[in-house]
């Protein structure tokens, strides 16, 4: 059904409207969904908050020992979630192009796992900022080799020789897109790199048009998401003037795969989550995976886009990818 729904998109589209302005509960989640975009730290604050402060045993039996809570990229097909987001890490430390003299950067680092990861498989210096109370704890606990602040990106100090962001960028706004990136710029060295992995949706799936959204399974499991198109991207990365983008590639295919793998541990996990939550809990994610899934198999997709600094190729190597 899922699947049914997100291939005739453009036939339920109009039903979902009808019944958003019907449904006091869905306009008040609408009302919601847009108030939240607000870039006002108190707002930031409290929305990363519903997102991830439901509690870390929770994420544990969803999300399984890596504690990733982004997209994972398979390297085979009889892969185990582990594998597959340890594949990830590796691919975005990889094109980020990190060495052990360098100071990193991971805006919105979650529970610290490839902030992490990069440290091991470097030795750089690694920094992660989060606006999640049991993140922070939980990446502190966890990862003593970095360094953690429970920080809004908005109030980033410092210069990095690479920055990272994997999984934030949905939580930015669209309308302030190029904001974040002109932030990123001012924080990034000459010639460093940034690397982006992000959610990217088009007019049709998510979207009512160029500026505005439709109330889907994002709104339920992140009610502060706002996923940009990367044309949104494109045109912000080109009003900072310092940064261009020297590759993208997709993988929504993979997120379908990953969001397979949370709904089962969710379904595996039910009786754990309804006692020590609630069944509505477990019912939200089983509805969120599902649809989900059906939308990055019909439409929705994860880019990466890397980011060069001006003075862009600054040495031949740098220049390849």
């Amino acid at each position: 059904m899922p699947r049914i729904f997100m291939l005739n998109e453009e036939v339920f589209r109009p039903l979902v409207r009808w019944g958003q302005r019907l449904s006091p509960a869905m306009r008040r989640v609408v009302a919601k969904s847009k108030r939240n975009q607000s870039p006002e730290e108190a707002v930031r604050r409290r929305t990363i908050g519903q997102c991830f402060d439901v509690g870390n045993d929770f994420f544990e039996w969803m999300l399984g020992p890596s504690m990733a809570y982004t997209c994972a990229i398979w390297p085979r097909p009889d892969a185990t979630l582990e594998e597959a987001q340890e594949n990830k890490m590796r691919i975005v430390t990889e094109k980020a192009r990190i060495e052990p003299h360098h100071r990193v950067i991971d805006l919105g680092c979650g529970f610290g796992t490839l902030a992490g990861y990069i440290h091991e498989h470097t030795g750089a210096r690694v920094k992660g900022i989060t606006l999640s109370r049991n993140q922070y704890d939980w990446a502190v606990a966890h990862h003593p080799e970095c360094e953690f602040e429970y920080l809004n990106y908005a109030n980033l100090t410092g210069t990095y020789d690479r920055i990272v962001s994997v999984g934030m960028a949905e939580h930015v706004g669209r309308p302030n897109m190029t904001d974040f990136l002109q932030l990123v710029s001012d924080h990034l060295e000459p010639g460093g790199r940034f690397v982006m992995h992000t959610m990217m949706s088009h007019e049709g799936v998510l979207m009512q048009s160029s500026k505005e959204r439709w109330t889907t399974f994002a709104s339920v499991a992140m009610p502060n998401g706002d996923v940009p198109a990367m044309s949104d991207v494109v045109r912000a990365a080109r009003n900072t003037g310092d940064m261009r983008i020297i590759h993208t590639e997709g993988f929504g295919i993979h997120y379908a795969r990953t969001t397979e793998a949370w709904l089962k541990n969710v379904i595996d996990h039910r009786d754990r989550i309804v006692a020590h939550y609630s069944e509505e809990l477990q019912r939200v994610y089983v509805y969120s995976w599902s649809m989900g899934t059906a939308a990055f198999e019909t439409g929705m997709t994860l880019s990466h886009i890397v980011f060069e600094k001006k003075p862009f190729g600054s040495s031949y190597r740098d220049s390849i990818l």
